[in-house]
């Protein structure tokens, strides 16, 4: 996700940090959860 959104897989750990409320692993994202996409400008 974060290569589509960013063009770089090493910005994983942003995304994952914007969702850490909903997402207790990282790898366990389930049907029906919408993640936030943080701007990083």
């Amino acid at each position: 996700m974060s290569e589509h959104f960013y063009k770089s897989r090493a910005k994983h750990a942003v995304i994952f940090e914007a969702n850490k409320p909903m997402l207790p692993q990282p790898d366990k994202i389930y049907p029906g959860q919408v993640p936030r996409i943080p701007d990083l400008g």
